[in-house]
C-alpha cells in the first residue's frame, strides 16, 4: 500500500511551525512473518518520541491528547498489515500526517519547531513512476510501473495489431501477414510480413503509419503525465516509433527484443536499469551545473554560512548529504548558527533547516550521497547575491 505524496503535500509540511513538531521515520515490512515487527518498531519509536519531547519541552508542556492519535495508529492492526517499504509520520499540535512510501527510511525521531522533511525531498526527486510501451506487429501494451508494482494501462482506441490498424487506416493496405506462431527460443518471434510495394522503404512507412496510430491513442492517456516512457521492441522498431512519438518524456534508450511473450513484471524489471541510469544522469547534471556556476556566482560549502543564507532567502540552489544530519540550532535573534555535534536538547538537523528555508523561498534542493557532493562536503550552496 502506497500513500500519495506530492509537492503540495511537501509544501503543507514546510509551512507547519510550532514548538512541538514531531517527525518519525521507519522502514516497514510488506509481507511474511516480518509484518508483525511493524507495530512493535513503531511502538519503540513512539516511546523514544515521548522521552524526547518530555526532555525538550518539559513533561507538562504538551497537550494531554498529543500522543493519542499516534497510540491509536499503533493499535490499528489492519494498518500495519498494509504497508509500503517505509513510513513517515508527522505530528504537531494542529495536524497529524502519515505517509506509506516505497522508501526504506532509516529509523529517525526528531522534535523541533519545524518538521524534518529532508528524506521526503529526496523521495520527490526520485522517479516514482514510469511507463513501458511494449511494441510488436501483433500487439502493443502500455505498462505503468513503480519500483514495487506494475499494471497494464487500458488505452482506448489502441489497435490490437498492425494488421488491424492499417486495415482501418487504409482498406487497400498492401500488407500481408504470416499467421503462424513462429518462435525464437521460448518467446514468440516478431510478426513476419510481406509488402507488395517498393521494398524496405515502403515497409518502414507502413510501420510508421501504424506507430502514429498507436501514438495518437496514447496521447489521451499520457497528455497530463510527466513520467518517463521506456520503449520495448526489436531494435529496428524503436527508432521508427521515436519518429512517430509526440510524448516529450520518451527516453532514448530502450529495451531491445521481442516483448510479445514478456510478462508485465519482466518488462518492469528490464526497464528499471534504464530508469536508474536516468537518475544518475540527473545527479551528474546537477553536480556539473553547480561546478560550472561556482566559478562565477557566490556560494559556500560552510554549514553555518549556508544555514544563515538560507534563512535570509539568499540560497538559489543547495546540494546536501541525504543520509546525514548536522545537529545544531539557528539563533534567529543573533542571526547565528551553532553546530552541537550531536543530537541534544534544542538541537535539530541544520541541513534540514537549510532545505526548508531554501524551498520556501523558491530555491532548489538536491539531496545526494555525500561522496557525490563537491569536495565531499555535507552541503554546497550557490547564492543569489
Amino acid at each position: 500500500m502506497e500513500d500519495l505524496f506530492t509537492k503540495t503535500e511537501l509544501d503543507n509540511l514546510l509551512i507547519e511551525q510550532g514548538n512541538n513538531c514531531l517527525s518519525i521515520f521507519m522502514p516497514a515490512f510488506q509481507a511474511g512473518q516480518e509484518v508483525r515487527q511493524n507495530p512493535t518498531r513503531f511502538k519503540n519509536l513512539l516511546a523514544s518520541a515521548e522521552r524526547l519531547l518530555s526532555r525538550n519541552q518539559g513533561p507538562n508542556s504538551l497537550p494531554k491528547d498529543f500522543f493519542e492519535p499516534l497510540r491509536a495508529l499503533w493499535h490499528d492492526a489492519l494498518y500495519w498489515t498494509n504497508q509500503s517499504s517505509g513510513l513517515a509520520v508527522f505530528r504537531s499540535a494542529g495536524t497529524i500526517r502519515t505517509y506509506r512510501l516505497p522508501v526504506p527510511f532509516r529509523e529517525l525521531v526528531i522534535s523541533a519547531d519545524h518538521f524534518h522533511v529532508k528524506p521526503l525531498v529526496s523521495f520527490l526527486r526520485q522517479v516514482k513512476k514510469y511507463f513501458v510501451l511494449a511494441l510488436s506487429m501483433k500487439k502493443v501494451r502500455l505498462m505503468e510501473c513503480s519500483r514495487q508494482q506494475v499494471f497494464e494501462v487500458d488505452v482506448p482506441a489502441l489497435p490490437a495489431s498492425m494488421e488491424e490498424a492499417l486495415r482501418y487506416d487504409d482498406p487497400q493496405s498492401r500488407l500481408q501477414f504470416r499467421t503462424g506462431t513462429d518462435r525464437i527460443g521460448d518467446k514468440p518471434s516478431a510478426a513476419v510480413f510481406h509488402s507488395h510495394g517498393t521494398g524496405l522503404e515502403e515497409t518502414k512507412n507502413d510501420i510508421l503509419r501504424y506507430f502514429k496510430i498507436v501514438n495518437k491513442a496514447l496521447e489521451n492517456v499520457l497528455q497530463k503525465e510527466r513520467d518517463p516512457l521506456v520503449l520495448a521492441g526489436v531494435d529496428y522498431l524503436l527508432p521508427i516509433y521515436e519518429e512517430a512519438n509526440t510524448y516529450p518524456h520518451l527516453i532514448k534508450e530502450g529495451i531491445t527484443g521481442n516483448p510479445e511473450g514478456w510478462t508485465p513484471e519482466e518488462l518492469k524489471k528490464e526497464a528499471w536499469p534504464i530508469i536508474e541510469g536516468l537518475l544518475k544522469e540527473r545527479e551528474a547534471n546537477a553536480i556539473s551545473d553547480y561546478e560550472e556556476k561556482a566559478h562565477r556566482v557566490p556560494g559556500s560549502r560552510e554549514i553555518r554560512q549556508i544555514v544563515g543564507s538560507a534563512y535570509h532567502a539568499r540560497v538559489d540552489s543547495l546540494l546536501l548529504a541525504e543520509d546525514e544530519e548536522v545537529w545544531g540550532f539557528f539563533d534567529r535573534e543573533k542571526d547565528e548558527a551553532t553546530i552541537s555535534g550531536a543530537a541534544g536538547k534544542g538541537s535539530y538537523d541544520l541541513l534540514n533547516f537549510a532545505a526548508i528555508h531554501t524551498l520556501t523561498n523558491g530555491g532548489t534542493v538536491i539531496p545526494l550521497p555525500r561522496a557525490r557532493i563537491p569536495a565531499r562536503s555535507q552541503a554546497a550552496a550557490l547564492f543569489r547575491y
